[in-house]
């Protein structure tokens, strides 16, 4: 029998200006990996991540962010929300990682990007 297998839930804001193809990436990431995705249009960041954190009962994200990147100064591997933000765990697995790393994980398991 084993254990009930959970869809990872994932958000994403769509733009009406988006690019098609980081639409089309997102749809077929979500189809590979059967995420269980939250998507939202025609909303800020903060209000969305307020209503994802609604919707889904969140209390973490994972995301990509790396050291260098814009309002990561001061960040760790697990960092608290910006206070102009809902509250919420920031998850940084990344956040010491080169530009070099990020490539050599995506071209050594041949994902896509």
């Amino acid at each position: 029998a084993g254990l009930p297998q959970a869809r990872l839930p994932v958000l994403f804001f769509e733009q009406q200006d988006e690019f098609p193809e980081v639409d089309a990436f997102v749809r077929e990431a979500i189809a590979r990996y059967d995420l269980k995705l939250y998507a939202y249009s025609n909303m800020s960041y903060a209000p969305g991540l307020a209503k994802c954190i609604n919707d889904s009962g969140a209390k973490a994200f994972v995301l990509g962010t790396r050291d260098g990147d814009p309002n990561a100064k001061g960040q760790q591997a697990f960092a608290p929300s910006s206070d102009w933000m809902p509250p919420f765990m920031r998850v940084n697995p990344v956040i010491h990682w080169r530009y070099s790393d990020v490539w050599s994980l995506l071209r050594g398991f041949n994902l896509p990007f």
